[in-house]
């Protein structure tokens, strides 16, 4: 929700960052904008979305979007993404199994099955 003019123009200042690609300086603004008090919204993700795909950071895109769907209790929803990340050709990163293995946290048994299908079918190795 945009309150006084400093909104606008951090709001301003993101949207420019995200559509450049300049995610660190995009990253900088959003952190004073929470020391100030003024939390991200859909605008804000939606830039650093934006930028990922031009700087070629598709999996940090999908991963944005599993994160929502996760934080929302979409956690089919969010798996719904990993099957079009792997349709695509985009390799999932170890974070973006971290995301949905939290999501199903009340699902054990599911979360188990995705922890095994990152480290047998993906290949990650766990000592990093």
């Amino acid at each position: 929700m945009i309150k006084d003019a400093d909104d606008v123009i951090e709001l301003m200042i993101r949207c420019a960052y995200g559509k450049e690609g300049m995610i660190k300086d995009a990253e900088d603004v959003i952190e004073l904008m929470i020391r100030r008090g003024h939390y991200p919204d859909v605008v804000t993700y939606i830039s650093f979305m934006d930028g990922y795909c031009l700087r070629g950071k598709y999996v940090v895109t999908y991963d944005s979007l599993m994160d929502g769907y996760c934080l929302r209790g979409e956690v089919n929803e969010a798996l719904a993404v990993l099957q079009t990340m792997k349709r695509r050709g985009i390799v999932p990163a170890i974070r973006t199994y971290n995301i949905l293995i939290n999501g199903y946290c009340k699902k054990l048994d599911i979360a188990i099955d995705l922890f095994q299908q990152m480290l047998l079918l993906e290949g990650f190795d766990t000592n990093y």
